[in-house]
């Protein structure tokens, strides 16, 4: 089984659509099936086949603050109030419907707020992924070839053939984000390809466009490059063996991507951060590397919350990013309560 820290990869994935655009068309065309969603939850299998277990994954996924929950209500100290969601970027294909109450929520805002913004339009969202490919190559000649071990680089060789994919499109890009691209249900990847700009029907897109219906005005927390500069600052150790464990562990790809459906379903992102910290019975998991936590979670938890404050204070806004941005004491619930707003679970129904 590959490290757990791969399960933030799919929760990362929105910022690597410029990748999936330069290559749509070669990959729609070369593989043009949609395949069903596979692959079986890892924690449905330690409830199962490993109690003892699972009961260690409960306990420490207890101790992760503000771990249960995707939907948030944030009261700022003069009562005006506004929403925190956690999202998914994935599509209908793998989450078919979002909560009455979030779309409902979203409807009676006076502003949706997402990570990157014009997120529905797929014209601007692709150009702005050709304006930072640049930035997502390895750079002075070098590819991934000479980082990476033979057995690892023929493991990723093939499974770009098997993706439709040309490896020698690919090698010269930084490992994050082939890892990244490789991290996709197979259920996903024709969709994403065959968009204009790479995003498929995401919860995030659906959120967007609901808003856009009704007119209520868009915005976003960070910028296309700045997503691109956290995916630059991923120490490139770490991006190389991020990918190696993860060509070297293929058969675990869907169930991984299963398992963050599931829990995402569950609202139980403490549960998908536990398992990087138990001992567990099918092979040892990796500690998240302290690059890529800083670069991708911490860094931007911080961002976003302060550049929300704004939105917050005025209240009727409805902010919708990435789940993992959500839990534990550096994450956007605790940092909102230490700004000085009261931040309360709302149950979904």
């Amino acid at each position: 089984m590959t490290a757990i820290w791969r399960m933030g990869f799919l929760g990362c994935v929105l910022g690597f659509t410029g990748l999936l655009v330069a290559f749509g068309a070669t990959a729609a065309t070369a593989n043009p099936a949609h395949p069903s969603c596979t692959g079986t939850s890892i924690v449905s299998q330690l409830e199962a086949d490993y109690p003892e277990v699972y009961a260690n994954l409960e306990r420490e996924a207890r101790a992760i603050p503000n771990g249960e929950g995707l939907l948030w209500r944030i009261t700022a100290p003069d009562g005006k109030t506004s929403y925190l969601f956690g999202t998914i970027h994935l599509s209908e294909l793998s989450v078919p419907e979002i909560s009455p109450t979030v779309l409902d929520l979203v409807l009676q805002s006076q502003l949706v707020v997402t990570e990157i913004p014009d997120i529905a339009n797929e014209t601007i969202v692709a150009e702005q992924s050709v304006l930072q490919m640049g930035n997502l190559f390895l750079g002075n000649g070098k590819t991934l070839k000479d980082f990476m071990s033979p057995q690892a680089y023929g493991n990723l060789e093939r499974l770009m053939t098997d993706m439709g994919l040309p490896p020698f499109a690919l090698i010269g890009f930084r490992p994050f984000v082939v890892t990244a691209l490789i991290s996709i249900p197979s259920c996903e990847l024709p969709g994403m390809l065959e968009s204009t700009g790479g995003m498929n029907n995401t919860v995030d897109v659906r959120i967007a466009s609901a808003a856009e219906a009704a007119g209520i005005p868009t915005t976003g927390l960070e910028s296309f490059a700045e997503q691109m500069e956290a995916i630059t600052n991923i120490p490139l150790a770490e991006g190389v063996k991020m990918l190696e464990t993860l060509v070297l562990h293929e058969d675990q790809i869907e169930d991984f991507a299963a398992t963050l459906v599931a829990l995402y379903d569950a609202e139980r992102m403490d549960q998908m951060l536990a398992l990087e910290r138990i001992e567990m019975p099918f092979a040892p998991l990796a500690d998240i590397p302290e690059g890529f936590a800083k670069s991708m979670i911490v860094d931007r938890n911080r961002r976003m919350a302060e550049r929300s404050l704004p939105y917050v204070s005025e209240g009727g806004a409805f902010i919708a990013v990435g789940a993992l941005h959500l839990p534990g004491k550096e994450g956007l619930v605790a940092l909102f309560r230490e700004s000085g707003f009261e931040v309360e679970r709302v149950l979904l129904q």
